[in-house]
């Protein structure tokens, strides 16, 4: 691929990433939100994950960065298995079946 053309194919990539990363946090706070029964605990626990995961990501890419012979490749390689993630979430959710139910007395 000419060089002209990486960077756009490159920031359109980015942009996907964030739409369908975006797209998956949305559906995992739905399935949290029938686990925790509101969706206060589960935007809670999805944001706690994600700010956990970006700092964590940050530590271990910052030093696998330097080490990596094409560090962009391997990002792409997580963003897939994100990817694969928010793809198999849905069935996951789907065999727990209220197991991780948090029960709560009805307000009133």
């Amino acid at each position: 691929m000419p060089t002209q053309l990486k960077l756009p194919v490159l920031h359109l990539l980015f942009f996907f990433s964030g739409f369908f990363g975006t797209r998956n946090r949305a559906r995992v706070v739905k399935y949290l939100g029938y686990v925790f029964g509101t969706s206060a605990y589960a935007i809670s626990t999805v944001l706690a994950a994600f700010m956990g995961g970006l700092a964590l990501g940050n530590l271990w890419g910052g030093k696998m960065s330097r080490r990596l012979a094409r560090p962009v490749r391997w990002y792409g390689y997580l963003e897939f298995g994100v990817g694969l993630y928010g793809l198999a979430a849905p069935w996951a959710f789907s065999r727990t079946s209220g197991a991780g139910r948090v029960d709560r007395p009805p307000a009133g």
